[in-house]
This record gives structure tokens, sequence and C-alpha cells, in this order.
């Protein structure tokens, strides 16, 4: 017997569709007659708005409540004929993401329309606005989409395995019928996604999928389930899948495939155009109300650009969800009846523990298996079955704990009866309930191995035996094992809350713990205060040429954030130091902050140190000597005193002319070269200025000119500026007359210099006396050179210092007088020639 059968309140609510408790025409702006080709610019309707639609237009109102998921009907004629609006309702699912809580967006097939590469390109660039906003999102196949160009721009690596979402596929390599998971807080759900008519093989596939998943909240997605008169699509109706594949599973088959599991809790569908959603009621093996939606707009009534979805909204302390179908062209919600409230009986979102059970597995009889037909072992009465030594089950082991289990059996080729398993409700043989046949492996296959088996344990049951198949040494081929999986109910939390307040950096919240189990969680943040900081202050002054250091503290957690303050650099003015008597002056560069002085750099031009050589020449980049009339260079020059060169050149217009320079080191050894070749065409002058390369003490120069092969004032002129220190010489002392200095006991003869008054001899003073000059007691050179000073005109000798210095007599202080010193002091001559 069939389950779903449509449950009375469905029943109304479908016939109040069909009997009209509604306009019957539901919109009057430019009825559409028919779909429209692929490749059409735009909507025969031209909606312009909101204005003039008819009273099942809605203003948007959308349910409040703790998250939702969002329904995509078939988008097959938006993509291939409105694309502006496909790309407008994925935007804006993707800008409605937090304030919806969007947690999941579901299609329900046709995603294309005629399965072009054009048409693949542009569902693809609009699922990747989902991808882009962090939207889990699930595709699945309708009749207008092939699955291997589906595969092909969706790879199954990337859209599958490579999404945490993923659960698994009927292919394990495409993604034509897939599960996927989505967790919201303690809520777990499990969304199949089974695509266009689903075969047996993959609704037993989707079976054992559920079975293994107790603990979720199933919803069964395929492209075609629910028809438009609120029924399930069934043989001879309208849609039927078997007419299209005959021995296919219905929409029929599909529900009762599902209803026999408890957390079967709803079931979506499309394929079949309606302006409505259409709700199926139906039940699960609980016995809870399981509805089937049926959402897909294509049809006359709501136009097929107006970008319809269908927005489900689930409240975490309640079952109750509510449906609102909404156009995201218009920002209008179409049919008072389209927004309403259904029950999902959320299965108990428990924790499921595994316990391996395997070693309570201790009682093997060997000699042939537990037939499945009757749950009889080998040996026991009633058992008809032949004998296999090479087969062992168990004794009955406890279950009833456990609400699946998973089997890890044998399987040996060309046998049907091995890796089995049968349940029972009492531990004894005629207390069979069920067998595992669906399970057991083997069946005539060509590989003796090891299967797994995820399996539901079925109402009633209490114990399980097992068979599996041993090797001729009475081994297990490969090793037997069973995992029970149980679901223990959340707590009925008590909770204590803890107020902890926000720092500077981190923020405050209020934490829930239960007292019973110790669950968490957090709520009511607030933000972090951030720091509260005093003004900056000076930690180390910044210097010319050192960083320094600023900082500023957190008056409430003593956090202290510094920056670094760059070295301010020097700040140079220029200034001309003027010489002294001992000190050289020039040009300096003087830092106003730090006092740092440095040279000011000039140029002295060394021209003439070049002397040219016209035909025979060095390549400039190598070294290397060449003989060409039309090359010259120079010999070596010492640039060795000189930081930095500049070289001036005339430019001719010669577009073949190349200067050289070539650097060597002390030995005269090549270092390095460069040339710079002009070519510009036009007279000029050229600068040069070079670096001086490390270790370089000479440099040679070198022209190549073919319209001037020898070096004159038509070739151009050249001169090269040395970069040297401004530098004047030190002046020196200019002594000044000798001045008398009484000491008291004596006195002394004190010369100073009469630019910078420093003292530059002190003798003692004798008086003057003829030929004593400068009155130290001693005739000497010294009193000869004051007789030439004077003579010259650079001394000053008193009257009495010219009479003692008028040796000779002739009453003239002259040159006479001191060569006649000069001669006593060399004792050429006794005395002097008085006359």
């Amino acid at each position: 017997m069939k389950r779903g059968t449509v449950r009375f309140l469905g029943y109304l609510l479908a016939m109040a569709l069909l009997l009209g408790l509604r306009p019957q025409t539901a919109l009057t702006i430019h009825g559409e007659e028919a779909l429209p080709e692929s490749g059409a610019e735009s909507d025969s309707w031209e909606l312009q708005g909101k204005e003039g639609l008819d009273s099942w237009w809605l203003e948007p109102d959308f349910a409040e409540g703790d998250y939702t998921m969002v329904v995509l009907p078939d988008t097959q004629f938006m993509v291939s004929a409105f694309t502006e609006s496909y790309y407008k309702q994925m935007q804006w699912i993707a800008d409605n993401k937090e304030t919806l809580n969007i947690q999941a967006v579901m299609h329900m097939g046709d995603m294309i329309n005629q399965n072009t590469a054009k048409e693949w390109t542009i569902f693809k660039n609009g699922t990747d606005i989902l991808d882009e906003a962090g939207i889990p999102w699930m595709p699945m196949t309708g009749n207008h989409d092939l699955p291997d160009a589906m595969n092909k721009y969706f790879d199954y690596q990337t859209y599958g395995p490579g999404r945490s979402w993923f659960g698994g596929s009927f292919h394990g390599d495409k993604l034509n019928h897939t599960y996927w998971f989505v967790t919201v807080g303690e809520r777990e759900y499990m969304i199949l996604s089974l695509g266009w008519a689903p075969n047996w093989d993959v609704l037993d596939w989707a079976k054992e999928v559920v079975e293994a998943h107790p603990e979720k909240n199933v919803i069964v997605n395929c492209h075609a389930l629910v028809n438009k008169d609120g029924t399930l699509l069934a043989p001879g109706k309208h849609h039927s899948i078997t007419a299209d594949l005959p021995g296919y599973p219905d929409g029929d088959d599909v529900w009762e495939a599902f209803s026999q599991y408890d957390n079967f809790v709803l079931a979506m569908s499309g394929h079949v155009g309606c302006p409505d959603i259409v709700p199926y009621a139906g039940s699960n093996a609980a016995g809870n109300d399981v509805y089937g939606l049926l959402i897909d707009n294509q049809s006359d009534g709501v136009s097929n650009s107006a970008g319809m979805i269908a927005v489900l909204t689930f409240h975490t302390d309640s079952n109750a969800v509510e449906l609102n179908w909404y156009s995201t062209k218009l920002d209008a919600m179409y049919g008072p009846e389209n927004q309403y409230a259904i029950n999902v009986s959320h299965v108990n979102s428990g924790t499921t523990e595994a316990e391996d059970i395997t070693q309570n597995f201790t009682s093997w009889t060997t000699g042939g298996p537990v037939r499945f037909a009757d749950g009889i072992g080998y040996g026991e009465p009633g058992y008809t079955g032949g004998q296999d030594k090479q087969l062992k089950y168990s004794d009955f082991v406890r279950v009833e704990e456990y609400d699946r289990l998973e089997l890890t059996l044998c399987t040996r080729s060309g046998y049907t009866s091995v890796g089995g398993f049968a349940f029972y409700s009492e531990d004894d043989p005629s207390a069979f309930l069920s067998h595992g046949a669906d399970a057991r492996n083997g069946n005539g296959g060509e590989v003796n191995g090891t299967t797994v088996r995820s399996v539901a344990v079925p109402e009633g049951a209490k114990y399980i035996r097992v068979t599996y198949w041993a090797d001729s040494a009475s081994q297990a081929s490969v090793p037997f094992r069973c995992v029970g999986y149980k679901t223990v109910p959340d707590c009925v939390h008590t909770y204590q809350t803890t107020v902890t307040p926000p720092t500077c950096t981190e923020q405050g919240y209020t934490a829930h713990t239960c007292t019973l189990c110790g669950s968490r969680y957090l709520d009511s943040y607030v933000p972090a205060a951030g720091h509260s900081y005093s003004g900056w202050y000076t930690v180390e002054e910044a210097t010319c040429t050192s960083d320094g250091q600023e900082r500023r503290d957190c008056a409430a957690c003593g956090f202290c954030e510094t920056v670094t303050v760059t070295a301010l650099g020097h700040s140079f003015e220029s200034v001309f130091i003027e010489p002294t008597c001992t000190t050289p002056g020039g040009s300096m560069r003087i830092c106003s902050r730090c006092g740092y002085e440095e040279p000011e750099l000039g140029q002295v031009e060394i021209t003439d140190q070049f002397v040219w050589s016209a035909g025979t020449a060095i390549q400039a980049t190598t070294g290397n000597q060449v003989s060409d009339g039309n090359w010259m260079s120079s010999g070596y020059v010492d640039i060795s005193a000189y930081p930095t060169i500049e070289i001036v050149t005339a430019n001719t217009a010669a577009a073949g002319t190349v200067f050289g320079l070539a650097f060597y080191d002390a030995n005269k050894n090549f270092v390095s070269g460069i040339r710079h070749t002009n070519g510009s065409g036009v007279y000029g002058v050229l600068v040069h200025e070079i670096a001086i390369p490390e270790d370089v003490v000479y440099i040679r120069t070198t022209w190549y000119s073919p319209q001037h092969p020898q070096y004159s004032s038509d070739f151009g002129s050249f001169y090269c500026l040395a970069g040297d220190e401004v530098y004047v010489p030190a002046l020196g002392h200019t002594p000044g007359e000798p001045v008398v200095e009484d000491r008291g006991d004596h006195e002394e003869l004190v010369t100073c210099c009469t630019l910078c008054g420093e003292e530059l001899s002190r003798v003692r003073f004798y008086g003057y006396t003829t030929g004593d000059i400068n009155g130290d007691g001693e005739i000497d050179i010294f009193d000869a050179n004051l007789i030439v000073a004077f003579y010259n005109g650079t001394a000053e000798l008193n009257a009495e210092q010219q009479a003692v210095a008028d040796v000779n007599g002739d009453g003239e202080a002259d040159i006479f007088d001191a060569n006649l010193i000069v001669a006593y002091y060399n004792g050429t001559i006794e005395q002097f020639p008085i006359v």
C-alpha cells in the first residue's frame, strides 16, 4: 500500500485552486499567449513596475523568522530569453543574504532551456554571484538539462567535494543525483537533489543515504513530483514520468520511497507550470504531516521574466515554516493564498553517538548461513538449505538501543547468501522480523572482498544475526565489524548566564551555560570599547641621523602604542668660512640643527690634462686598443683626488658619433667602461655626469666620429670638470712691531701678529746697541731681517733702532747695514766698520 495519500487539508486547498476561488484572470497586463523563443531580448509583458498590477500582486512583506531557504523554480526561460531579469534574480538573493539569513538556495531543475553553450555560460555567471556571496546552492537537472553538459560546466571536483556542504552523489564522479548538508544552529538538514526522472537504482541509493542519516531532516527535491491539481504524478496523469520513460518511477513511487522514514520532512519540485505554489499533503513513517510543494511559475498568469522565488522562513522554536512567493523583478508578492505557513516536523536534533559492538558477536556457528527468507540458521528446526563450511553465522546480538547499524560484511564470488543479516523481535529463530537481503553483497560478484552497509534498525527489532564468509582456514576473509549508532536526545537545558564586559580589544558578551550538560552559547555581544589613549609624548627625540620614538598609553589596560619618528635629516645652510692666519677657509655646508659640517663641493677644470692621440684609441667598454683613422683617445688622466667628474662634449650632426670612457686602477689595469651614443643629428652640447667607480685612479676618453677623424675645433669643444672642495689656504701670520714689555727685574721684547693678535715671539730685552736692532742681546740674522723689512717698508723701526741699525755710519739703515750684520754673524768680520 503506497503511503502519502492526499490528506483532507491538502485536498481542500487543491480544490479551492481548481474551482476558481480567485479571479479567473490573474493578471491583465499584455496577456502572455505563448512561451518566448530562445534569444528573445525583451519580455512581451513589458512589466514596468507595480503600477497597473491587479489585486493579486501585493506589497512585499516577508515573514520574520530565524533563517530562510530560497527555492528557484525552473529558470530555463529566464536564462534563454530574459538574461537581465535572471541576473537581477541572483543578485537580489546575494544582496539579501544577511537580511533574510539565507542558508541555502535549492534549484528545482530545468536550469537552462535549449542546452546551448551560451545558455550554460549565462546560468553559470548567475550562480557565480551566489558563490561570491558565500551562499550554498544546489544544482539539479531537469528534462531540459543534459547531464553531460551540466557536468562539463559544473565539474564534479569543484562543485561537489570542493564544497563544504556537499554530501555525495549517486555516480561518484557526476552531479546528476546528489545530496547536501546544511546545518543551522542545532538543526541538521540533508537535501536530496534527485533531478529529472531518477530510476529505481537511484531511489535505492537515496534510501540508503536517508537510512544512514536518521538524525538529519531530509528534504527531497526532484524535478517532477507534484501536479498542479495538488496530486502526485502517477501513470495516466498529465506530465506523468512513465509516459515519457516507461518503467521509471513516477511521483507516487518517489513519495512512497521516502515516506517510510521518520526523518523525511519536506519535498519540492518544478516541471509543471502553475502561477501558484501548490501543496500536496502526505505523511512519513512517524505519522507526521509532510508537504510536497510544486514551485514553478512557467504558465499563463505570471510572466517568465518576473524572477519568481519561493522564500521559506524557518523558526528555531517551532516547526512552522512560512512561505512567500515573490517577484525579484517587480518587488511584489504574488497571490494572497501563496503567502501561508506549513508545518515541517523536524526530527530530534540530538547528538548521534557511535559504538563499536563487534565484540558482542562472540558465538559463531560454522557450516551454514542464516537464511534471509525466514531467519533460520543451519542446524535449526526448519532449516532446509545446504551446508557450506566456509560460511559462519552469529548468535543473537541485542541492537534495540541503536537507530542504525553500519556493518562491514564479507562477499564471495558466486554466492548469493553471504554477507547478510536478519532482525528478530526476540532471541529466537521463530521471532524473525525482517532480513537484510537488500544489504547483502556477493550475488555472483567476481571478486571476494568486503562491503559496508548502513541500515536502519526496523521498528520492533531487538536482535540481529549476521552471516559472513570465512576461508578454508576458518578465518574471516576480511574482518567483520559492526558499529551501532544511536541518537541521544538533546538536554532540556537549564541555563545560567554570565556577563563578560568588553575590554579595549575584545567584545563583551553574555554566556549561557547549561548547568546540566555544560552546553554553552553566547549572545548580547557588546563591541570592544577600544583603547582610551593619552596624548602622544616623546620617548626619544629624532635627530638628523637617527630615528626617534613617540608613545601613547591606554589608561584602561596599560597597552602602549609607539610610532617611529623618522630621522630629520640635516638642514644644511651654505656658509663661507673665512681663512685665518693658521686655518684654511672655503664654502661649507653646516646643519642648523646639529652643527654637522662638510665641505661644499665645487668644480675644477682639468681639461688640459687630456692629451689626445688621433688614429689610435681604445674601445671604451673593453679597454682594448683599436686602430682606425676615425678614432682618437686621450692618455691616462689621474682623477684619484676627485669624487666625481663631469665631461662636456660638443654634439656633432653625425649620427654615428660615439663618446666613451674607460676606467683603470692604480696599476692601469682596465676596470670598466661606458659609452654614450648621440645620434640625435642636432648640433649642441652633451653633458655626461659620471660617478667614478670604487678603486678607480685613471680614466681615458675615446671618440669615434667618421666625419671628423682628427681632433680640431671643427670636431667640437671638450672639457672636463672635476668635483672638488672650494678651498682657500690659511693666510699666515703678519708680525707687528716689537713692543718692549717691562717685567719688573727685566724687560722683554714681544712681537704679535697684526691680523689675529697672536703672540709670535717673546725675548729678553737688553736695550738697543749697535747691530742689536731687536734688543735681545744678540747680533744675529734676526736683526738683519728687521733691517731688510724696514728697508722694504714692511716693518717699522723707532729712531733709536734706526741709529743702532746704521752700522756703517752712512746715516741710513739699509741693505748694506743688513749685509754687514750677516757678515758679522757669520764671523767674516770682527767689528763693524764704523766710519
